[in-house]
């Protein structure tokens, strides 16, 4: 009888660990896969805040934008669903920010299974780049190691993205327009734009240390046209899907015009195009609110940052 007992005590044993371990598995799991009591969030329409962007960039101005109008923005980039990697799939993104932090949502799909990343810090800004220190990252509601983040990040082919210590670092070339400052306020983030001078001083100084031979002036000047040109040519590209991706004739019309512009920008470096361009942007006017906004969104969603600031240049329409 004692034998007996034994055997049935270990069974019980490894019955209750199993349980156990049953019931653990379950409670992480449902942590991890916290979603259900999703936050709600405002969403302001990413055109009207691309459109504030641009005067205030125009104009040299600062400007303030709320959660509402980045989770605006953020609906664009990238649009739809994102890998990360072969496991992993971003969905979307959202933010909010309460008394100077910034916290992102991030609903995603891990090896299948729905979850949601919280990433919870703040950003500050200084030579020219934007620095972004996480105070604590979830899984769910587990917290998590940040470098498992920060390898992530590591494997994004991006020079304008690199981690520095406990920092993410992110290069203020990734904008598709210049900022002077940036700051994390109460409730929104604000942005200062850099003035636009009318006119520049020249300095016609003669001296033996700013003068250049004439062999030397023109490699630069030949090196400089080559390096504008094959930007050039990036945009024209890039402007080809956008066509593609733009609904109805006028739309496409607009983008057409674009192109053409570019293209003879492309052949003449000396060409004179601001006359089309205003009649781009008087055509652009013209568009229903939807129209302009698909047209913003198609831009945003199919051109490189350093395209965008190449356009935005020209036309002024984003």
């Amino acid at each position: 009888m004692k034998k007996i007992s034994i055997k049935i005590n270990r069974k019980y044993i490894i019955i209750s660990i199993i349980c156990v371990l049953i019931v653990f598995i379950y409670l992480l799991f449902n942590r991890i896969t916290y979603g259900n009591n999703f936050k709600v969030f405002t969403i302001t329409s990413s055109s009207d805040t691309m459109s504030k962007i641009a005067k205030a960039s125009k104009d040299g101005e600062s400007l303030d934008i709320n959660s509402a109008e980045l989770n605006g923005i953020f609906q664009i980039y990238p649009g739809e669903s994102y890998k990360v990697s072969k496991n992993i799939e971003i969905e979307k993104v959202l933010c909010s920010i309460d008394n100077k932090y910034i916290q992102f949502y991030i609903p995603s799909k891990m090896y299948g299974i729905n979850t949601i990343i919280t990433i919870k810090g703040k950003i500050t800004y200084l030579n020219d780049n934007f620095t972004f220190t996480p105070e604590y990252i979830k899984l769910g509601k587990v917290k998590i190691p940040k470098n498992i983040i920060f390898d992530k990040f590591k494997e994004i082919d991006n020079e304008n993205i690199k981690i520095d210590g406990g920092n993410i670092i992110i290069s203020s070339d990734i904008l598709p327009i210049a900022v002077d400052d940036f700051k994390l306020d109460e409730k929104y983030i604000s942005l200062t734009f850099p003035k636009h001078d009318e006119e520049k001083e020249v300095d016609n100084s003669n001296s033996d240390e700013d003068i250049e031979t004439s062999d030397n002036k023109q490699e630069v000047e030949i090196s400089q046209e080559q390096i504008r040109k094959n930007q050039l040519q990036s945009v024209y590209n890039q402007l080809g899907t956008v066509y593609n991706s733009v609904k109805t004739d006028k739309e496409k019309a607009i983008i057409s015009t674009i192109r053409s512009v570019v293209n003879k920008m492309i052949a003449d470096p000396n060409y004179k195009y601001q006359t089309q361009a205003a009649g781009v942007k008087s055509e652009y006017a013209k568009l229903s609110e939807d129209e302009r906004s698909d047209v913003k969104n198609s831009i945003l969603m199919n051109m490189s940052m350093s395209s965008l600031r190449m356009l935005n240049e020209t036309f002024n329409l984003i």
